[in-house]
């Protein structure tokens, strides 16, 4: 399952977390961190852009999630690759754990 979307406090990253801890499921968090600079460019560029107060406002909660708060988090950077990861499961992260599941867009 993925969970899409932009949560941006750990509050509203809770219902997908509440669901996973009742069917047991793990958890990788997907963050991709992009600087204010690009991520103002890229949404100008958007076919329905976020509007300007609205994204300084996302800017202001934004509160990235933590080794600790899932199973797994991977750092995407702006490039869309992987930039750092955060805990593992069983055997040493290795290069191929995230791109064999799927490495998520640059869009995320």
């Amino acid at each position: 399952v993925v969970w899409d979307a932009t949560s941006l406090t750990k509050q509203q990253r809770g219902q997908a977390g509440a669901v996973a801890r009742r069917r047991d499921a793990l958890v990788t968090h997907a963050v991709v961190w992009v600087g204010e600079d690009e991520l103002v460019r890229r949404n100008a560029s958007r076919a329905h852009p976020v509007p300007e107060g609205v994204l300084a406002s996302q800017l202001r909660r934004f509160s990235p999630p933590y080794p600790g708060e899932a199973h797994l988090t991977w750092y995407v950077g702006a490039d869309g690759t992987l930039a750092d990861t955060a805990g593992s499961i069983g055997e040493a992260d290795t290069e191929e754990s995230p791109a064999a599941a799927g490495t998520p867009g640059e869009d995320g």
